[in-house]
């Protein structure tokens, strides 16, 4: 399985933390060990990473249009990054 590492720039990294079970949701039917997380220096960056359970239903989720807007309204700004490792 691969473990995917996402980073990106809040405006809100509170709302972000605080909205961490909606992300578990909306990711449970194509990864597990989700987990949130925002730089504690205070840069306003924040991450998630999570094990992939179905890479090809994945990538469409990230890079659907309302995950993405998805991510604005848990209080991210940047477009995001992705790391994978295997």
């Amino acid at each position: 399985m691969l473990k995917l590492i996402v980073t990106l720039r809040a405006d809100d990294p509170k709302k972000w933390m605080e909205n961490h079970e909606n992300r578990v949701e909306s990711l449970k039917h194509v990864a597990t060990d989700v987990c949130s997380y925002m730089d504690p220096a205070g840069s306003g960056h924040v991450g998630l990473t999570m094990t992939v359970t179905d890479q090809t239903a994945l990538n469409e989720v990230l890079m659907s249009d309302e995950t993405i807007q998805r991510m604005r309204n848990h209080g991210g700004a940047g477009e995001p990054k992705f790391l994978v490792s295997v």
